[in-house]
């Protein structure tokens, strides 16, 4: 029998950690977003599971001289896994977003905003105070709609 893989690209696991996260939709093409998918599938440190799981049960062992101990040995893992998957969300969220500005392709850091065609010096999202090094990305981003734009009415 073929042992499921949940943590691939194709598996239910990571296509659920990645599953409505905006930033996953902002890349130019397909190849270039499955391409960041495939590294974000590479860099996911397992270790958060089981240090989830080790430091809630350090917490939650003692209270076992309180109450029945069995439900604790369901508790822990369940808690652990549940810490660890929302921790990993948002480190596929900032991993993408990182992705994304290495790409070109401006977006806020914190909330994951595109901000293309901003004019502004704070993301309309949340607030954050836009880098210069974004500013220019947005700017340069700009110019290049300008020449398409101009490039194709003529």
């Amino acid at each position: 029998m073929r042992r499921k893989d949940y943590t691939t690209p194709g598996g239910r696991l990571f296509r659920w950690l990645i599953a409505k996260l905006p930033e996953a939709e902002l890349f130019d093409s397909l190849e270039e977003r499955n391409k960041a998918i495939s590294e974000l599938a590479g860099a996911a440190p397992v270790w958060r599971g089981y240090f989830c799981v080790i430091v809630i049960g350090i917490f939650l062992l003692p209270l076992g001289r309180f109450v029945d101990r069995r439900w604790i040995w369901v508790v822990v893992p369940a808690l652990g896994t549940t810490i660890s998957t929302f921790w990993q969300r948002r480190s596929a969220a900032m991993f993408l977003r990182r992705r994304l500005l290495v790409r070109g392709i401006p977006v806020c850091i914190k909330c994951g905003y595109c901000l293309r065609g901003i004019e502004s010096d704070k993301c309309p999202e949340c607030g954050r105070e836009i880098e210069a090094d974004i500013r220019r990305m947005i700017e340069d981003d700009a110019k290049r709609q300008n020449a398409v734009n101009n490039s194709t009415s003529e």
